[in-house]
């Protein structure tokens, strides 16, 4: 097992947080949770809509079976059908071998289905049938299998106005919103950043064996950050910090670089509530907002992120995906898209 994984806490406890929103999400989980009624769990990019789902089967009574996940976003709609039902040899051409698919990976346990918003019309339609009939066959196979899994569906999509663009079947949006569950963005349950800012800061410091500071104005700053990337943008940074300043305090103008925008107020001195970490105070916040547009912000910021992962990850690919938290083959795809800009210089 390796150290990242050993220190993996457990998805309840990741749930941290202070505010009345997370209290009352963690009792609509705690409520439903060991039911096997399908739930469709909304919200923004990077608000933590598997967390909800890994904390839906850890509290289930089918926790000792298997936590199967699935982005339909992330596979190719030509694979994405085998990846789901599994396919019999012969199949089609490749398939040299029989391959059990998601649904039956996750006999026992939970099926997530993330971004059930970007599944083809097609696979909807199939995907309906074995939700009505509770049973499916592998590609290529007459046998019939059973549908043994609770179903835990996720989006940032609105899927009321998909169906009304036809992209979404209604008919299946309403077999997978049994209970639906909102996770609402960071920007407006800010009592939670500071508890998911030490809940970070703690677990990159026992996996890199270092950490940092940040100063008063820096605090302040990281507090009324708006967060567009949500918890996932948060931790993110923490990890960044933790490597990049290692045994160092990190100012404004540190983490301004390193925040997708600046939206903080210039102010004295920050309040009780915004006190550094150190208890340290600042007179002078001297803080603006940055001057850019966002598209070129953030394609700047893309660039220079990838650029520093690189590096801390001796150039491999593998481990500096692991460290801006996207699938290996995402950065590959960028790092192949920027060859051609680079070559021209």
């Amino acid at each position: 097992m390796t150290l990242r994984a050993a220190l993996a806490p457990d998805a309840a406890s990741l749930l941290v947080g202070e505010s009345d929103f997370l209290r009352t999400l963690r009792e609509q989980i705690a409520r439903v949770a060991d039911t096997d009624v399908n739930v469709l769990v909304t919200g923004e990019t990077g608000t933590g809509k598997e967390l909800v789902a890994r904390c839906l089967h850890q509290l289930s009574s089918r926790r000792a079976g298997p936590f199967v996940a699935i982005n339909c976003a992330a596979i190719p709609a030509a694979l994405l059908e085998s990846e789901f039902f599994g396919s019999e040899k012969g199949a089609y051409t490749s398939a040299t071998v029989a391959r059990a698919g998601r649904l039956e990976n996750a006999s026992g346990g939970t099926l997530f289905l993330d971004e059930i918003g970007d599944m083809p019309i097609d696979l909807q339609v199939k995907l309906l049938r074995v939700l009505e009939q509770r049973s499916f066959e592998r590609i290529g196979g007459a046998r019939t299998l059973p549908l043994e899994c609770r179903i835990v569906a996720a989006t940032h999509v609105n899927l009321r106005a998909a169906i009304e663009n036809g992209s979404f079947r209604e008919d299946l949006f309403y077999r997978l919103d049994v209970v639906p569950l909102h996770v609402a963005p960071l920007r407006e349950r800010r009592a939670d950043i500071a508890p998911i800012y030490y809940r970070a800061r703690t677990r990159a410091e026992m996996l890199h064996g270092m950490t940092f500071e940040l100063d008063a104005a820096a605090w302040c700053m990281l507090q009324q950050h708006d967060w567009p990337g949500n918890v996932r943008e948060l931790m993110n940074l923490v990890e960044r910090l933790t490597i990049l300043f290692a045994g160092r305090t990190v100012g404004v103008e540190d983490l301004q670089q390193h925040l997708l925008q600046a939206r903080v107020i210039a102010r004295a001195a920050p309040s009780e509530s915004q006190r550094a970490p150190t208890g340290r105070t600042q007179t002078d916040a001297g803080i603006t907002p940055l001057d850019l547009s966002l598209p070129a912000a953030l394609a700047e910021l893309e660039a220079r992120l990838i650029e520093q992962a690189m590096a801390a990850a001796g150039g491999v690919v593998s481990r500096a995906a692991e460290l801006l938290h996207i699938p290996r083959t995402t950065l590959i795809a960028k790092l192949q898209r920027s060859r051609p800009a680079d070559n021209q210089q």
